[in-house]
């Protein structure tokens, strides 16, 4: 049987070791980014069904990874010190947004659970 994978979005490398480590743990395949750019480039070669992001990435906002994931019908969760209203300024309402630090076995258990669905957040367009 294959492992679920999830994508890492997270630029700070101790954090995205402490959060592949806790998926791998749980029992998960991990994929690791940390940008906007690899993640995107990741997304579009590698099979993933599920995803934890960082907001704030050095090439900018997870935002485009969040609506691809959304789009292809993929949960999601945002794992940020950014506050819900400064992510839902970038068209992102209601987002699935956990507060850093956090427990990512927690994140990921609710993710998977269904907690924190792309269903539940909605792009504002225009």
């Amino acid at each position: 049987m294959t492992k679920p994978t999830l994508l890492i979005v997270e630029d700070d490398p101790l954090i995205a070791l402490d959060a592949a480590g806790q998926a791998e743990a749980a029992g998960y395949s991990t994929i690791v980014a940390s940008s906007v750019a690899e993640a995107q480039r990741i997304l579009a070669l590698e099979h993933v069904d599920a995803a934890v992001l960082d907001f704030m990435l050095p090439d900018g906002v997870v935002t485009p990874v969040a609506h691809a994931l959304r789009e292809a019908h993929l949960p999601y969760a945002i794992v940020s010190g950014t506050s819900v209203a400064d992510i839902e300024k970038t068209g992102l309402l209601n987002p699935p947004v956990t507060a850093k630090p956090a427990d990512y076995l927690r994140v990921i258990a609710n993710l998977m659970r269904g907690d924190e669905m792309p269903a539940r957040a909605t792009i504002k367009v225009g």
